[in-house]
């Protein structure tokens, strides 16, 4: 299996688990990204919960970074690039917890990128 097929196979088994994943909950508070996972003893959490509340947990925190570098209004213009932006379940999840629209630059460097949503957001 190569590494594309890894991701589309997690974004499609993440897609299967329902919002909040049954209670359980992955908590990133370690170093690089690592953590601890609440609610885990429950017998009915699956595989496809694990991948979704992952996907939550870096959703929330895009989401409350997002907040603290500007206001997320009604109508907002929100632009999203690079690796996490080619999944379909990030995208949605991302979406619904800003509470708006987002536009996806597609095969864009990130320094093109940067460049390209600040021209967007001077514009």
């Amino acid at each position: 299996m190569c590494f594309l097929d890894f991701e589309k196979d997690f974004d499609e088994i993440a897609a299967s688990a329902p919002e909040g994943c049954r209670g359980l909950r992955f908590i990133a508070d370690g170093p690089s990204g690592t953590g601890h996972w609440a609610g885990v003893n429950d017998s009915k959490v699956t595989t496809a919960d694990k991948a979704r509340a992952v996907i939550e947990t870096l959703v929330e925190r895009m989401g409350l970074m997002i907040e603290k570098l500007s206001s997320v209004e009604s109508g907002c213009k929100v632009i999203i690039c690079g690796g996490g932006s080619q999944s379909e379940i990030w995208r949605s999840c991302l979406a619904r917890r800003l509470g708006c629209p987002l536009m996806r630059a597609e095969n864009v460097s990130p320094s093109r990128g940067a460049a390209w949503m600040a021209r967007e957001v001077l514009a």
